[in-house]
């Protein structure tokens, strides 16, 4: 991790030597003009799982909510494809169709148009034209949804703002992922001990700490990891105000022995993400995370006790 105080000084006085010199304000387009979407926000999720080992009874269901500068009028319909990602040698298939609703109820509340989708692992592999014995545990089932409206314009993933999509306050929805699962008991307290290197010039060694890490779990296949980094940003990073106090909690997916920690924001702003194993036979969990400056560790996790 890098920080350069001296550059962010001299952007804020670039910045504001340039409104001091700017004749008159740049043209844009008033909001009339501007072109108008749609979008779906997420009211109910079930939080249904897929697993590998149980696919006649893996399904997921959701609930949406439609808007539009005409309160939804506009829309015609809700299309949801699914891919499957092979998480061994990296491919991806294409996607296909595998639910829509062109008929949408009316939201109690707001009026606005509403569907649930309910969908079956079963009926996923079907559209794709595969079967079980085609995946792996620990692939994905990645879900894309686009709303299209009566002009035929679409929207999904790929064309609306981060700002919408996942937000606390809106919870735009248009991607679930589901990764395929197997019976999963990881919770309990363990001996880590991490190694890592940091790019930063507090710390210019590899370092290696020891210390406890809990990890509690939420749902299925998924869990709490008490402190993502292995003990290391504590280590490293006091000096920068991380102390005990400092929410390192991060949520680690077991899909069938492939661990991962979906890509998140540390503390101090950059991006972070995990992937690694769990021995089936010697209970130990092993992963590596790094993040956008280039500091990385690897962490080992043994059961205590």
């Amino acid at each position: 991790m890098k920080f350069n105080k001296f550059s962010i000084i001299q952007a804020l006085a670039i910045v504001l030597m340039l409104g001091a010199c700017a004749d008159e304000p740049l043209p844009f387009e008033t909001f009339e003009d501007l072109q108008k979407g749609a979008v779906s926000r997420l009211l109910a999720d079930d939080g249904g799982s897929f697993f590998f080992t149980d696919p006649d009874n893996s399904a997921f269901s959701f609930t949406l909510e439609y808007f539009d500068e005409e309160d939804g009028a506009n829309i015609a319909s809700n299309e949801w494809f699914v891919r499957h990602r092979n998480n061994v040698t990296g491919t991806v298939s294409e996607e296909v169709m595998v639910a829509s609703v062109s008929s949408f109820g009316a939201n109690a509340k707001s009026g606005l148009p509403e569907a649930t989708f309910n969908i079956t692992m079963n009926e996923s592999l079907a559209a794709l034209g595969l079967t079980i014995s085609d995946l792996n545990g620990g692939d994905d089932l990645i879900f894309d949804g686009y709303i299209v409206m009566i002009d035929g314009r679409r929207f999904g993933p790929d064309n609306t703002g981060s700002n919408l999509q996942g937000n606390n306050g809106f919870d735009g929805r248009f991607r679930f992922i589901k990764p395929l699962l197997c019976d999963s008991d990881l919770a309990g307290v363990y001996l880590a001990t991490t190694t890592g290197t940091s790019t930063d010039g507090c710390c210019p060694d590899e370092t290696t700490v020891e210390t406890e890490i809990t990890l509690t779990q939420t749902g299925d296949g998924q869990y709490t990891v008490s402190d993502w980094s292995g003990g290391l940003y504590f280590k490293w990073y006091e000096v920068y105000g991380i102390s005990a106090d400092t929410d390192l909690t991060q949520t680690l997916i077991d899909a069938c022995g492939n661990i991962t920690i979906a890509e998140f924001t540390e503390p101090f702003g950059e991006t972070a993400s995990a992937t690694g194993s769990f021995d089936f036979e010697t209970a130990v969990l092993t992963y590596q995370w790094v993040n956008g400056y280039g500091d990385q560790g690897v962490v080992i996790l043994t059961p205590k006790g």
